[in-house]
Formats: structure tokens, sequence, C-alpha cells
């Protein structure tokens, strides 16, 4: 929750401190008005930062002049699964030795097949503008799409990007289309340079500080 004065005579109060409420609060000092999830863990050892929560960012226009804005560098993800990619049971939390990822190719393939199911359903990107009754495929949970498609390659590219959609292979292919969507399969998916999501915070935070707050 934002607001560190008090809040009598205030027009605006923005509740929840994650990315979108941040980009909220920023817009409006912006505007002359006004006044997550998300956290980075730095290695101690290693002094490697490790993003945990939201660490991807669509690559749109709005969301590369909000980096600019608060002076956070943005880079294009290179790749998604396979190399680098630990499997683990977090039922457990062990390692699942026996879970062979896939490789980039099975995964490019599965992402253009995945591309060509959710292009029937033009009308999931401005809502939820279904036609009745719902297409069955919607109603399959995911886990049940990917195996009808032969999309299994997909799947752990489809939950790195979900951030926090769980139990994720159980969830309705409906909430699967609208949140891994065209604008996120149509060019490179952004993330911070530095691997540090906290940096848009701490900048956030200097601005939000500011006079007018």
């Amino acid at each position: 929750m934002f607001y560190q004065r008090p809040l009598a005579g205030r027009d605006v109060a923005i509740i929840g401190g994650g990315l979108s409420g941040t980009y909220t609060a920023v817009k409006l000092k912006d505007a002359g008005q006004l006044g997550g999830h998300a956290e980075t863990y730095v290695d101690p050892n290693t002094g490697v930062p490790i993003d945990i929560g939201v660490i991807v960012f669509e690559n749109t226009t709005t969301v590369k002049n909000y980096f600019v804005r608060l002076g956070v560098s943005l880079v294009d993800i290179e790749g998604f699964g396979g190399n680098g990619t630990v499997p683990a049971d977090f039922s457990t939390g062990q390692i699942d030795a026996t879970y062979p990822p896939p490789d980039q190719e099975a995964i490019a393939a599965a992402l253009m097949g995945y591309a060509a199911q959710r292009a029937k359903y033009p009308a999931l990107d401005t809502g939820f503008n279904l036609t009745y009754p719902v297409e069955p495929d919607l109603l399959l949970s995911f886990g049940e799409f990917l195996t009808k498609y032969h999309l299994e390659a997909l799947a752990p590219v489809a939950f790195l990007v979900s951030q926090g959609i769980t139990p994720y292979l159980n969830v309705s292919t409906l909430y699967v289309f609208k949140n891994f969507n065209p604008l996120q399969l149509a060019v490179p998916l952004l993330t911070t340079e530095q691997h540090a999501t906290h940096e848009l915070y701490a900048k956030a935070l200097a601005e939000l500080d500011g006079p007018g707050f």
C-alpha cells in the first residue's frame, strides 16, 4: 500500500506495491497527481542476483518507456527452457533427474503449434468474449490440451511465463490463453539487464518519495 503521509486530503490511494501499483503511482506523478510480486535474492557467496516473482516483461512501447523513465536497462531473453533449466518437484524440493528438458528446436516447434491454436480465439485478446456453448478445447485442462495437440515441449516455457498460475497443468486452457497471449508470442520478451528486478522498485521509490507524495 503506497502512502507515507496522512491520507487526509489525498485523492488516490494505490493498494498494492507490485509492478502495476508502482507503474500507476509513477504515471500519476507524471500527470501531476498523487502526490508485489517481485523480490531479488543476492547469493552471498557469488554476489549473483536471482529474481523471484516477476522477471519477464512484454516487449511493448509502454513497458520500454516505463523502464527508460526509471533508468533501468532491459535486454531480450535469449531462449527458453532447455539449457540451464533444472527440473524440480516443488512438493518435495527434490531435483528430478529423470525429466529430460526439451531442446530449443522442440520448444520452437511447440510455440508455433501453440500460436496456431491460440490464433483461433482473437476475441480473448480484449476480454472473455466467448461464444456459447464454449469451445471444448477452452475447457480442457492445460495438460490435456498440450497432450491433444502434441505440444508437451511447451510446458516449461508456458509455466515460466505464467507468473505463478498453479497447479499449471490443471488450469483451464482458457486462462492460459488469456495469460500466454499473442503479445508474448510475437516478439522477444524482456528482462532486466542486471537480472535484478529490485532495481525498478528502488528507482520508483526514489521517485515516489519526492515532492508531491
